[in-house]
């Protein structure tokens, strides 16, 4: 036996069916949860764009995983390859080990918040949203205290080939804190979802954001309906808000 058994989750929570086979969800979720239920999928195009850069032996690191989808399915594309996935959110946590004990019981699953610190942090959950977890801001009560370190603290040995990150505009500081590995790691791709609203709302611009991730020597092009297309910040920052408020691309970065 590879992992060991987790604890029982003890919360609110459906199973549903999904290409990828069953997968335990918050029942009170009202976007991810009512999404695969009608679907059986999540984030199609998302999903595409990972199975696009993933092989048979990828060691494929999940940030921000939530309750595993995207990890189950590296467990699918991937079955020579190894499997990390960072989750802070305890009830998503507890449901992410449940889900992977079924998919994928050699995955390593991690209880923290990545970053580019070494501390403590207040995180806030949205109550209809378990997947919109945020730093919780001036004196808000915070959901959930949650321990945050740099990727190299937990992987100062480790090599990866393709990390997913997707962290409510929080994707620069992850990065950050990976930047004495990246070198080491190369060659590497990282799926970043860039989302100006998240950003704006913790306090950032979001062309700083992609300022820093050309100063950490990253190539970026960004996934425009299943094309990947090199684009200028302007652009990028257009196509985003032609969607809305809620509008965002998914960025592949590579070094």
């Amino acid at each position: 036996m590879s992992s060991p058994i987790p604890e029982p989750a003890c919360y609110g929570a459906v199973r549903l069916a999904t290409h990828l086979g069953y997968l335990w969800l918050p029942a009170d979720d009202e976007v991810m949860r009512p999404y695969i239920e009608n679907s059986g999928a999540w984030e199609p195009s998302e999903e595409r764009l990972l199975v696009s850069l993933m092989k048979p032996d990828t060691r494929f690191l999940d940030v921000g995983a939530n309750v595993g989808y995207f990890s189950a399915l590296a467990a699918h594309c991937c079955p020579r390859g190894s499997l990390d996935a960072v989750e802070p959110d305890p009830r998503n946590l507890a449901l992410l080990r449940m889900n992977l004990w079924e998919h994928a019981p050699h995955a390593k699953i991690w209880p923290v918040a990545l970053g580019d610190a070494h501390t403590t942090v207040g995180l806030a959950v949205h109550e209809a949203n378990f997947g919109d977890t945020r730093l919780a801001q001036g004196k808000a009560a915070a959901t959930y205290v949650a321990a945050l370190v740099r990727a190299e603290e937990i992987f100062p040995d480790r090599k990866f080939d393709l990390v997913k990150i997707d962290v409510q505009g929080f994707e620069a500081e992850v990065l950050l804190g990976m930047r004495g590995s990246l070198k080491r790691w190369s060659p590497v791709a990282f799926a970043v979802e860039f989302y100006p609203r998240a950003v704006r709302d913790r306090g950032m611009e979001p062309l700083d954001v992609l300022k820093i991730y050309r100063d950490l020597g990253l190539d970026q092009v960004a996934n425009v309906e299943d094309k990947l297309l090199r684009l200028d910040d302007q652009e990028l920052l257009g196509i985003c808000e032609s969607g809305g408020p809620e509008g965002y691309l998914n960025l592949v970065l590579t070094i």
